[in-house]
């Protein structure tokens, strides 16, 4: 909830809504019956929800009650947007965050991330090494639950953080404000559940209710590269060993994945999506050519029909054994492409038009050569849409 509205006295709040009620007064808190009284409208005026005549015009939400808007945009910055609608004054610092939506719009439920330099906020004693003083809070007032990158860490040069930017479909064009808070040194656990920002994830630490997993496929705390546990494969010759995120059925996804793998020889494994009867998409880790180096690809598997659609490019990294690698498989309508370690290596750039059809399914992980068993952890998938939003991170502000 906006100061103004916390700042609002209950006889205010009464006279707002009476038949005679004069122009000027706060909005009555988003979501309710009515924030103005008949005649009126909720607009921004220097940062502040107050009611209005209809019509009247305000800093760029004109008209907040109305679909598909600009909420708080770029326009409405730091000198509009300052202490007037500050969510806690715990909380010292805060930046804006403005999420603006491509031109194919924004699926609901869709996950966005941004990097900050936690470090120096760390070293100049603004932000707790814990980084539980970090909130990531709507425009309304209402903090998201936000998570750590799974190769990120707390007191990092670029610390990455995602958290999910809507519940409902939004238009292309539309900007989302959101605001990075920070410096409340005696903050407890900030609201960082998993479950509220991604998809699906994963990283193996309690229930496996989700998964379908195939023969000898077991959870296993000989190696992990988050927490202390891991899905492991065993030994395998020309025989399916992985497992399926059974909870889920999405075309157009992001699906991201840790490997470690024992022993390369001979090694073919794969992180898939779309998975379902009869069909699979997949990027495979397997030699090259006689004698030559693992490297990955995309491929399918139709009908018990393998094609490799996008061979490796030579640039492709290879896979070194006994070290964690990160796989992120993307597919959007007819394109995919695949990022190992943060880097796109299928194709060199860009996505690849595979021909795929826009048909949902399972994710999931597999070993069909393996001389030693390959491990899998921290996996998250999230929605996808190209182009995606672009997120932009303004000026720091201070408060009261």
């Amino acid at each position: 909830m906006r100061g103004p509205v916390l700042g609002v006295g209950l006889a205010a709040l009464v006279g707002c809504y009476s038949p005679t009620a004069p122009i000027g007064l706060a909005c009555a808190p988003a979501g309710s019956p009515a924030r103005c009284p008949a005649g009126q409208e909720c607009v921004v005026k220097a940062g502040a929800e107050v009611c209005l005549p209809e019509g009247a015009s305000g800093d760029v939400d004109a008209s907040v009650d109305a679909p598909a808007v600009m909420i708080d945009a770029a326009i409405d910055g730091a000198l509009p947007d300052g202490p007037s609608n500050w969510w806690n004054p715990a909380w010292p610092k805060r930046r804006p965050l403005d999420v603006t939506v491509g031109s194919n719009g924004m699926p609901a439920g869709y996950t966005v991330a941004i990097t900050i330099d936690h470090r120096a906020l760390v070293l100049t004693g603004q932000s707790l090494a814990s980084g539980e003083d970090v909130r990531i809070v709507r425009d309304d007032g209402t903090p998201v639950d936000r998570v750590l990158d799974t190769g990120s860490a707390w007191g990092g040069a670029s610390t990455k953080l995602w958290f999910r930017a809507n519940t409902t479909a939004v238009s292309a064009g539309t900007v989302l404000r959101f605001w990075v808070y920070y410096g409340n040194l005696a903050a407890t656990a900030a609201p960082a559940s998993p479950a509220a920002v991604w998809l699906f994830a994963d990283g193996f630490e309690g229930s496996t209710a989700a998964w379908s997993f195939g023969t000898g496929v077991a959870v296993s705390t000989a190696r992990a590269h988050g927490g202390t546990r891991a899905l492991a494969t065993p030994p395998t010759t020309q025989a399916s060993r992985g497992g399926s995120v059974s909870a889920v059925n999405e075309s157009n996804v992001a699906w991201d994945v840790w490997c470690n793998i024992d022993n390369l020889t001979g090694l073919d494994i794969s992180v898939f999506l779309r998975g379902r009867a009869g069909s699979v998409w997949q990027t495979n880790l397997q030699p090259v050519g006689p004698g030559t180096s693992e490297r990955w690809n995309i491929a399918s598997t139709i009908n018990a029909n393998y094609t490799e659609v996008v061979p490796p490019p030579p640039t492709s990294p290879m896979a070194i054994a006994d070290t964690w690698i990160r796989v992120t498989f993307y597919a959007y309508e007819s394109r995919m492409a695949v990022d190992i370690n943060g880097v796109r290596a299928v194709p060199v750039s860009g996505f690849a038009d595979v021909g795929a059809s826009n048909l949902p399914g399972d994710v999931g992980v597999d070993a069909w050569n393996a001389l030693a068993a390959v491990w899998f952890d921290d996996v998250t998938l999230r929605r996808l849409v190209l182009p995606e939003p672009v997120i932009a991170v303004g000026a720091v502000a201070t408060g009261p």
